[in-house]
């Protein structure tokens, strides 16, 4: 476009050198060198201390503007309108521009998405010169300034102001771009399309080729595409670098440059519904929803915290189907599984799931409460959050503020059969579940700990009531996620010197029914291939170790016995440990060797 442009001075009207003239642009010299100011704030001093109201203009106009277009007014009414947001925009000491002389072009709309543009009422008008000139409608909108601050770390943006039928006139301009991806379905949900990113080699090639509009999309459909648990999104000087963790590692993805870095970020947390202008950690959420049968959406959970370089962001992607989860899928072998099918027909009683953080407790919860779920049960839970939803469960999650032994007392008024608390965390919650659980209730519920003997010392630490613990616990479920070998690229391989003398000493004490498998000593790694993106795993597997309370348990935490005391009597009476388990499973071909001593050294 040939952009010719008009300057309203307060002595008079000077034109630029071509006659033909499409576009009006309006300034008022009594601010000052005003392009320049507006680098830190679209208003002046002044302006800031004017007291001015913007009459019609500040009200929520997102319903109206999210439709088809109003008629067009009158042309007396839209001259008188005109005529007041020029007012307006001398009194704020900002540009204005009257859009019945231009239209926006395409390549400068896609500048911010069609949701962005209602919800700020603002919209890319031009580029000349390098700078972009920005049209908003009101200047008190909420969040506008901090999203004008975002795309200054992209633009040179000269602010100008324009009338709320001017954008009503131009808004649906957004629906005939036909390359424009409409990146947000909703407020804080994405559209997603697993075909577009196949492997990590295309995801670095789009971060650093593809339309920076599609930034999110295009990460988002990588994690979801190689399965990652979470995204980190770190700045530094001049870049920020993207990981993944796939199967519990964290993966360098791509480094991209800052201005890319700058508008993933401002889209993550407009997505999510936080601040921009924030500086302080935040969380929110937001939706994806991929071109995949049988997935209508995934959740994701937005952190944010500020660094020395900008906003880090982690996400997580919750993109596992609870209500699929089986005890056989976590990996509980048949020879294991009649002890946990033994305590989940006991009406009352308490299981505890223990691990360190990210050990896979919470998927082991919501299996079991699968196992127990029928219509004959009552089943509640109290979570923070809650993160999978479940079918013919009452769930119920913490509100800000609130007291968690409030809300337990509160669910144990509900009548129910079953109940799981996401985690034991203090004194008070901890003795009230174990009363609970004497009671007529099955408690189910995690607790932090290494492994079932120390969950054993550590509670009774924090209760002090050895009888109370020894009379309400049935099992306690210890537990790790180890990697498993990718099916496709699994050879053989033979253990060094170190390896096999580990696994030697953790077989010598296998229980009696498990002897025969350690006969033929066979193991397997992977050796990368594109199915698992070079890495040689592919998904994950638990191993686990069950502690059942028996009467001479109950004996030895009557007794305070150590824990080292209370895990020899358990091996001694034929319970398989972590390193057990994850040695025979490293003999079928599931993990390797290498990953068990690793995963339960840590």
């Amino acid at each position: 476009m040939n952009f010719v442009w008009v300057i309203l001075y307060m002595g008079g009207l000077g034109v630029s050198d071509n006659s033909n003239v499409n576009h009006q642009i309006h300034s008022n010299p009594s601010s000052g060198n005003t392009s320049s100011s507006l680098r830190d704030h679209y208003m002046d001093s002044a302006a800031q201390n004017t007291h001015y109201s913007s009459g019609g203009v500040t009200h929520d106009l997102h319903a109206q503007y999210s439709g088809d277009s109003h008629g067009v007014q009158s042309k007396a009414y839209r001259d008188s309108e005109e005529l007041e947001t020029l007012h307006k925009a001398k009194k704020l000491g900002i540009k204005y521009a009257d859009l019945r002389q231009i239209i926006p072009e395409e390549d400068n709309l896609k500048i911010i998405s069609k949701d962005n543009a209602i919800k700020f009422l603002c919209m890319p008008i031009a580029i000349k010169q390098g700078k972009l000139y920005f049209g908003i409608v009101d200047p008190y909108r909420e969040g506008l300034t901090a999203f004008v601050r975002v795309l200054r770390e992209d633009h040179d943006v000269v602010v100008v102001l324009i009338s709320s039928e001017s954008f009503r006139e131009n808004i649906d301009r957004y629906d005939f771009i036909k390359t424009y991806e409409k990146d947000h379905v909703d407020q804080g949900t994405i559209d997603i399309d697993v075909n577009k990113v196949t492997n990590i080699e295309k995801l670095k090639d789009l971060l650093i080729n593809d339309g920076i509009q599609f930034l999110l999309a295009d990460l988002l459909t990588a994690a979801i595409t190689t399965k990652s648990s979470d995204i980190h999104i770190e700045p530094q000087n001049a870049y920020a670098d993207i990981r993944f963790r796939i199967d519990g590692a964290l993966h360098s993805i791509a480094r991209v440059p800052r201005d890319k870095y700058n508008y993933l970020i401002s889209e993550i947390i407009i997505n999510s519904a936080l601040q921009l202008d924030a500086n302080r950690p935040q969380n929110g959420h937001l939706k994806a929803i991929p071109n995949l049968n049988g997935i209508k959406e995934i959740d994701i959970r937005v952190e944010t915290i500020p660094v020395l370089h900008g906003q880090e962001v982690v996400m997580r992607l919750f993109q596992g189907d609870a209500t699929m989860l089986k005890l056989s899928d976590l990996g509980i072998t048949h020879e294991v599984y009649p002890i946990i099918k033994e305590i989940l027909v006991r009406p009352h009683g308490m299981m505890i799931v223990v691990g360190p953080t990210g050990s896979g407790k919470t998927s082991t919860l919501y299996a079991l409460l699968n196992e127990l779920n029928n219509p004959e049960r009552k089943i509640v839970t109290l979570e923070d959050p809650v993160e999978y939803e479940l079918p013919g469960l009452s769930q119920s999650q913490l509100n800000t503020g609130e007291s968690f032994l409030d809300r337990f007392r509160a669910v144990l008024r509900e009548d129910p059969d079953v109940i799981m608390i996401g985690e034991i965390r203090d004194l008070d919650t901890a003795k009230t579940a174990l009363q609970s659980a004497l009671t007529g209730h099955l408690l189910l519920t995690t607790y932090h700990a290494n492994n079932a003997a120390t969950a054993i010392a550590r509670l009774t630490d924090l209760v002090g009531d050895m009888s109370l613990i020894s009379s309400a616990i049935n099992l306690i479920v210890a537990q790790r996620l180890v990697r498993k070998i990718c099916p496709f690229c699994r050879t053989d391989y033979n253990l060094n010197t170190d390896e096999a003398e580990a696994v030697s000493q953790i077989l010598a004490t296998l229980p009696a029914g498990y002897q025969d498998r350690a006969k033929n000593l066979h193991f397997y790694k992977g050796k990368g291939c594109d199915r698992c993106y070079g890495i040689g795993y592919k998904s994950r597997i638990g191993i686990f170790e069950m502690l059942k309370i028996t009467m001479e348990m109950q004996q030895l935490i009557m007794s305070k016995a150590l824990p080292s005391v209370i895990q020899a009597s358990a091996v001694k009476n034929g319970m398989l440990t972590m390193e057990q388990d994850g040695i025979l499973k490293a003999l079928q071909g599931f993990t390797t060797v290498e990953e068990i001593l690793k995963t339960v050294k840590e």
